[in-house]
């Protein structure tokens, strides 16, 4: 992997990392779980969701009034070769439960600040898609 290539992908894994949490805050759920590889696991919430169709049907459950923002800091991105990468940042978690959350702006309620460390699998078509997300709490309100 050339220079060229390996930084090309960084990007792409950077792209999917904010991809991610716009596409969840802006509530695109498809968007999210098309994120995720089809043996990726994210470790939500004491849960292993399992592929796309799990973390859909998850964020499906999602109270239909929860507003969330999540400020991504600190990404760091490595290439471990031409089909494999990780990531490692910092996520500043905003969440207020609303009635009508189309009656913006919601109250500022930070909830956490957690440290992210993803795994990235390269498809046959050189998309790079979610392998595995976890997090662990470092700062909660």
């Amino acid at each position: 992997m050339n220079y060229q290539q390996k930084t090309m992908s960084i990007v792409d894994c950077q792209q999917a990392v904010y991809t991610f949490y716009l596409s969840l805050d802006a509530g695109e759920i498809q968007t999210v779980a098309s994120l995720v590889a089809s043996e990726g696991v994210w470790q939500r919430q004491g849960k292993a969701l399992k592929g796309p169709d799990e973390v859909l049907n998850a964020l499906k459950e999602r109270p239909h009034g929860r507003v969330t923002a999540h400020m991504v800091q600190n990404l760091v991105v490595n290439i471990h070769n031409e089909s494999e990468a990780s990531a490692s940042y910092l996520c500043l978690v905003y969440r207020c439960d609303m009635k009508d959350p189309h009656t913006l702006p919601a109250p500022m309620q930070p909830l956490s600040i957690l440290r992210y460390e993803d795994t990235f699998v390269s498809n046959s078509s050189g998309q790079w898609l979610l392998r595995s997300k976890e997090s662990k709490r470092i700062f909660e309100a």
